[in-house]
């Protein structure tokens, strides 16, 4: 899931073909296109450039359209000395790359991960498989972080049982939010009326590391009054690119075993977003707080 895909930049066409091809990338697809080499976006509007002016305008209009949330670094060397294919495999050895597509005269073919449709199916969401440690649940999510502004995260046990597991993993997401776009964490808990004695000092240490690597905390907790409509005890995580669901929520574990992370639909991301990022929560707030840097 999430994983980066290397593509040589002579793999399409004309546009028809570039957006078949871009249309399976992105947060919902659990995979994205690595920019390799860092000149990969040049690279293909250079090999466009022989087509009729109409035709080349619909290409760039769809790379500018996708390049947001479809295109991410992929931090990989490039040889100038070896060819794209050379460079691309040699990457992909290396684990930086999941898989690589090259142009048709190659033989080359559209990779489908493999995806476990038996979890989260009534979902739509594709799943995956990590071990219940910190950098684990921060790495599943990293894409999602590093691309959004601001998330949501949602544990309705953070509130009762805050622990340095728990820290450790907010701590963990907070350095990939960092290395991109995000600098904001909504982090909302539930009130089940045997939390422990919550008060202003007890929040702003248990978040002060997140904030010192440049995050803004607001610790959100919720009063539930056994609405069945309301979705408040699942874990996720939630921006406007898409939306995440975290099995046993985001503790570390003593013993570590693995734990399914879901990648949600759009109509549940919708649902979710507006519920959590739209303020329109369909239950109360017992307390707020905001922390910043």
């Amino acid at each position: 899931m999430n994983e980066l895909f290397a593509i040589e930049p002579t793999a399409f066409v004309d546009h028809r073909d570039l957006k078949f091809l871009l249309a399976r990338f992105g947060f919902s697809e659990g995979r994205f296109v690595a920019e390799y080499p860092k000149r990969w976006v040049r690279l293909v509007f250079d090999h466009l450039s022989t087509l009729p002016d109409v035709e080349r305008s619909r290409a760039v209009a769809l790379l500018q359209k996708y390049k947001e949330d479809r295109l991410l670094p992929s931090g990989s060397p490039y040889l100038q000395e070896m060819s794209w294919i050379e460079n691309a495999q040699a990457t992909k050895k290396s684990g930086q790359v999941a898989d690589v597509i090259v142009a048709r005269e190659h033989g080359g073919i559209f990779p489908t991960p493999d995806v476990d449709i038996e979890y989260f199916h009534d979902r739509g969401g594709r799943t995956a498989n990590v071990l219940s440690i910190a950098e684990e649940y921060a790495s599943a999510a990293s894409i999602l972080l590093r691309l959004s502004h601001e998330v949501a995260i949602v544990d309705p046990y953070i509130h009762s049982r805050p622990t340095k597991g728990y820290q450790r993993v907010i701590e963990s997401m907070a350095t990939q939010a960092a290395k991109g776009k995000c600098r904001s964490f909504i982090i909302f808990s539930l009130d089940d009326g045997e939390s422990f004695d919550l008060t202003e000092v007890v929040v702003r240490q248990f978040f002060a590391s997140v904030c010192k690597l440049g995050i803004s905390v607001k610790y959100v907790v919720l009063r539930d009054h056994g609405d069945e409509d309301a979705d408040n005890h699942g874990r996720f995580i939630i921006s406007a690119k898409g939306a995440m669901q975290f099995d046993k929520g985001f503790e570390e574990e003593r013993t570590p075993r693995r734990r399914k992370v879901s990648i949600l639909d759009s109509p549940m991301h919708k649902h979710l977003y507006s519920q959590y990022l739209e303020d329109q929560l369909p239950f109360d707030v017992a307390y707020s707080l905001t922390m910043r840097s």
